[in-house]
């Protein structure tokens, strides 16, 4: 039996689209503005390697991202399970990588960070009404 969706998990959704909007808005530019982009980006130690065929597969790989964050919010909504553990994988991975960042950085922006993927974490874990990874 499916119940009905609830205000967090479409919280959540809203939250993988809207991730997929922008980096679907960088891929599409890392694709289509490559030989600007490496022309105007100042030279330093890490751009200084690009060339336009690194933007490109930067792109294209930002666009399967997108296109992987779009079918997560969609699975969730239909509340399935592999939407439930590919999200507690991508809670957990951004969860470590703002706890990290925190403390490599001590910005205020990283703590934001933290709460976010822990609220993700606990509404997978306590609030998806699927059944549980048990």
């Amino acid at each position: 039996m499916q119940h009905p969706t609830s205000t967090h998990i479409k919280v959540l959704a809203s939250y993988y689209v809207l991730f997929a909007f922008l980096i679907a808005s960088g891929g599409v530019i890392y694709l289509v503005a490559s030989d600007w982009l490496v022309q105007v980006i100042p030279e330093n130690d890490y751009f200084l390697q690009m060339t336009k065929s690194d933007f490109s597969l930067w792109g294209a790989t930002m666009l399967v991202i997108a296109g992987l964050e779009i079918w997560l919010a969609v699975a969730l909504l239909r509340q399935s399970r592999p939407a439930k553990i590919i999200g507690i994988v991508f809670s957990v991975l951004g969860f470590i990588w703002a706890i990290f960042s925190l403390l490599a950085y001590s910005e205020v922006l990283n703590v934001f960070f933290v709460v976010v993927h822990s609220y993700f974490l606990w509404v997978l874990f306590y609030r998806y009404n699927r059944v549980s990874l048990a």
